[in-house]
Parts: C-alpha cells; sequence; structure tokens
C-alpha cells in the first residue's frame, strides 16, 4: 500500500493480486480487512498518537477484483475521552465504493510498543 498522511487523513492505492486472492479473481476479505485496518492504523501513527485497534466492523459493498489500482483512506472520525478513537477507512475501484470500516482504537503509552519489540525510531512517538 502506498499513502500519505496530509491534515490528519490518510489516502493511498493498492493493488490485489494473486498472492491476496481468495474466489476466483477476486481479492479474499480478510485482506480487505487487513488493508483497511493497516489504513486505519497509520492515521493515530503517523499522527503521534500510540493507538491499537481495539475492534474492526468491515462492511462489504462489492468485490474487489486483482489487478485493479483501488483509493484507500481513512481519518479520525471522532474522539471520546482521552483514550479512544474512531478511525474511519473506504477502499474504492474508479471512485465506487468496495469497502468501509469503523474501527475504534485505544490510545496506549508507547511503553506497550516498546515491551512488544518496538525499537526506538520505528514509530513516530517513540523517538528519533
Amino acid at each position: 500500500m502506498v499513502s500519505a498522511l496530509v491534515d490528519g487523513r490518510l489516502t493511498g492505492t493498492c493493488t490485489f493480486d494473486e498472492k491476496h486472492q481468495g474466489a476466483p479473481g477476486l481479492a479474499h476479505g480478510g485482506v480487505v480487512a487487513a488493508v483497511l485496518d493497516e489504513a486505519s492504523g497509520t492515521v493515530p501513527t503517523h499522527s503521534g498518537i500510540p493507538a491499537v485497534t481495539a475492534k474492526l466492523t468491515v462492511n462489504y459493498v462489492k468485490p474487489a477484483p486483482l489487478h485493479r489500482q483501488m483509493a484507500v483512506s481513512a481519518h479520525i472520525d471522532r474522539r471520546d475521552g482521552d483514550r479512544k478513537l474512531h478511525i474511519y477507512a473506504r477502499l474504492e475501484l474508479d471512485g465506487e465504493l468496495i469497502a468501509e470500516s469503523d474501527a475504534p482504537f485505544i490510545v496506549v503509552t508507547p511503553e506497550h510498543f516498546r515491551a512488544h519489540g518496538a525499537k526506538e525510531g520505528e514509530l513516530p512517538f517513540l523517538g528519533v
């Protein structure tokens, strides 16, 4: 996935191929969910907010074909208090919705990531 974060909104592209296939010619739903989760997680990470996915709800609208470049986007839809972010993400093909997700993320301390092996400089909030 190629992406950029501008003003808190991630935009990018992805293309599925045979290694992502579920049904013939189509991306597996789990791979589609993984792209939406990755896009969602990129928003707080690159905004300097250490957070983890609490739940990912995916609405599959249309099949995701192989070998077609798709647009992916994500942004923080709302925030509940200091610890909960709601992130909305979508995958589109030629402007048509393929799938969308809503994911509550829980803000954690940077130590959460260090405890699981992250090194200084690997994530924006872990230092340079």
